[in-house]
């Protein structure tokens, strides 16, 4: 995995953006969680593009997921009265995953094959899914406020709000490399360089990355999904 893998992955899933934007724009059931099955159908699909232009390398499986969702819901406000509202965004976010940790990790745990799913079974945290049952808590408790001090988007405002996400997430990514104690220190670490960011403070966030072999791809994923409810609220 390296940055031309990414750029090839982005390009293979871009082209699907609008097909969730049109499908929850479509999408006019009352139950919101028979739209996740919509999702699920052009995420494997996604998926497949990625893995196609990756040589098999998993760079995104987990922003097509959380993207995905937000992409859809925002389409179904869009399409219910033309206007985005970050309160009715959560609430369409969290209906379209209603029960889906029960469903899927705790009814479903037999079954468990990815590593979000074998980090509930072992430690209990339910990774993406439980964020987004939640309604994106770290996205808009943790990320969204950083961007929000700022009218213009930045490389400063964007380290903060990973930061932030990263200080507060159970980021299953790193629990899954580095184990319960290295996931607390990194917390510990993003916290302090949140509130006190200088040179040092960052890179000794950097070097116990390098030195644990961790990245907090759970967290880039969700500083992602907050950059574009950034992007949504400047352009309404």
């Amino acid at each position: 995995m390296d940055y031309q893998t990414f750029i090839r992955s982005t390009a293979a899933i871009a082209p699907w953006f609008e097909v969730l934007i049109s499908e929850g724009f479509l999408f006019h059931d009352k139950d919101l969680a028979k739209a996740l099955p919509i999702i699920r159908s052009i995420g494997l699909r996604m998926e497949s593009a990625m893995y196609e232009a990756t040589g098999g390398i998993n760079t995104q499986k987990g922003i097509i997921f959380l993207m995905g969702l937000s992409l859809f819901a925002c389409g179904k406000l869009l399409g219910r009265n033309n206007h985005f509202d970050s309160d009715e965004f959560r609430e369409t976010v969290g209906a379209i995953c209603k029960d889906i940790t029960q469903n899927e990790l705790v009814a479903g745990a037999e079954f468990t094959k990815s590593h979000g799913e074998n980090m509930f079974k072992k430690y209990g945290f339910a990774g993406a899914r439980g964020e987004a049952e939640g309604g994106f808590p770290m996205v808009f408790d943790h990320g969204l406020p950083q961007l929000l001090k700022s009218e213009h988007l930045t490389h400063e405002t964007m380290i903060n709000a990973l930061l932030a996400i990263a200080a507060n997430n159970t980021d299953t990514n790193i629990l899954h490399r580095g184990g319960p104690e290295v996931l607390n220190h990194f917390k510990h670490l993003s916290m302090k360089s949140l509130l006190d960011f200088n040179d040092q403070n960052y890179h000794d966030l950097m070097t116990y990355c390098l030195q644990q072999n961790i990245s907090p791809g759970g967290s880039a994923d969700l500083l992602a999904v907050t950059i574009f409810v950034w992007s949504v609220l400047k352009a309404f």
